[in-house]
């Protein structure tokens, strides 16, 4: 439904932040990971209007999204990446507003209004002023806003980053919900998101898409060719020069490396790969 061509965009100091950027994205939840830096925010910018690339096409069903922004925009829910509130203004009112610039009919202003706050758990909230919210209820209350005027393209650009673990498990189950029917794009750095939520997904690094396909398949390439191993502080350094590093963590207070390799190395164990696995693999190692 969403597909995206050749887009390139180069900033100031001759920054490529897209190179080269095409991607297909169905109805339903497509995770787009990658590092800080890696352009998925420009992605996000650049297919919600934001800005123009320097060359390449997107099209979104029957919409020449570059020719016709207006023609997306009706059709969209934005959630960017940093989400700005007026000071002392209720959820009510401010989604009150945002309606009304959405076009809601005055008719249905506030039974919709109503339904949205009900659909994020804010409504017995919806007096407060949004601005003293926690994170969890700033962002469900961004999503909110992104859902006013039923789009059919909901972006949401890095949503979890500083949630503790409870609203993040609230606002991703809210995320799946409302990925059935339409097309969502998650944007985020956060490798469980992508894999708890979404069945297809691609990497960026350096403005390029590194991998893209479904979610399992992906992960499932790296079956047998995952191997750990135990080995003492002074040991780092040597492993990482004579092995690809996947990721290195402590267990008790122990070196756990693992390490990519077609066949075993000496002394290492084969590990059940996990996600982080996949995409350290793709933008490179966690040492």
């Amino acid at each position: 439904m969403l597909e995206i061509k050749n887009l390139t965009k180069t900033y100031a100091g001759d920054v490529k932040a897209l190179d080269d950027v095409s991607l297909d994205i169905p109805p339903g939840m497509f995770g787009l990971l990658g590092p800080n830096g890696a352009g998925k925010s420009t992605l996000m910018r650049t297919v919600a209007t934001l800005q123009l690339p320097d060359s390449g096409t997107i099209q979104f069903g029957d919409v020449d999204v570059l020719a016709e922004p207006a023609g997306l925009r009706s059709k969209l829910g934005y959630l960017p990446q940093d989400f700005g509130v007026y000071p002392g203004v209720s959820a009510w009112d401010l989604l009150s507003h945002f309606a009304t610039l959405k076009g809601v009919p005055k008719a249905r202003l506030q039974e919709t209004v109503s339904d949205m706050l009900e659909l994020v758990h804010l409504f017995d909230k919806r007096h407060k002023a949004v601005s003293t919210y926690s994170g969890g209820m700033l962002q469900r209350f961004g999503i909110a806003q992104a859902l006013l005027g039923d789009p059919t393209l909901i972006i949401v650009d890095e949503p979890t980053a500083g949630l503790d673990p409870t609203e993040r498990h609230r606002f991703n189950n809210l995320l799946a919900e409302i990925g059935e029917n339409v097309v969502v794009i998650l944007s985020t750095h956060i490798v469980d998101d992508v894999a708890d939520l979404c069945p297809l997904m691609a990497v960026m690094k350096s403005g390029k898409i590194a991998a893209q396909g479904e979610t399992k398949e992906l992960r499932s390439a790296l079956d047998g060719k995952v191997w750990r191993r135990e080995l003492a502080k002074s040991e780092l350094d040597a492993t990482t020069r004579d092995h690809q590093v996947l990721l290195t963590r402590f267990v008790g207070g122990v070196p756990v490396v693992d390490v990519f390799a077609d066949e075993q190395p000496r002394d290492f164990e084969l590990a059940e790969p996990e996600f982080e696995h996949l995409y350290f693999s793709i933008v490179g190692a966690e040492v």
